[in-house]
């Protein structure tokens, strides 16, 4: 019976453990998406008007794919962390489970802001590069 015990424990442990990594991961991924989009901005603003066209294409480009597989990461670390807290959920009954669709809301609301913070980067780049005369 102690044997059984000790080792649901060191389950639900190792299972912590991988939760608080996934999290980790997730937050790693906000934190590139966060320097890359500062770093795009910081150019637009310092040199963007200046650029020509075909080298804005090629940045624009690069920043784009970059950032959306930085999206995609994300939401895969995401998920993966919500899987593993219904795992632990499944191996201890007297864990009480927070509602199922959480996890997913919270993922989907970060993707949606980081969304919008990387439509209003693209806008700001086009603002520099297209100012309005008065």
């Amino acid at each position: 019976m102690a044997d059984l015990a000790f080792s649901k424990i060191f389950q639900l442990q190792g299972l912590g453990s991988l939760i608080i990594g996934q999290m980790s991961s997730a937050g790693e991924a906000i934190q590139q998406f966060m320097t890359v989009l500062f770093a795009y901005l910081a150019t637009a603003h310092l040199i963007g008007a200046s650029l020509e066209r075909r080298q804005v294409t090629i940045f624009t480009c690069l920043y784009l794919l970059w950032q959306f597989s930085t999206l995609l990461v994300f939401g895969i670390r995401s998920y993966s962390t919500s899987t593993t807290i219904a795992a632990v959920h499944a191996l201890d009954a007297n864990v009480v489970a927070p509602p199922s669709i959480l996890p997913q809301v919270i993922t989907v609301s970060w993707v949606v802001l980081l969304l919008g913070a990387l439509v209003a980067s693209l806008y700001f780049m086009w603002a520099v590069r297209h100012p309005k005369s008065e």
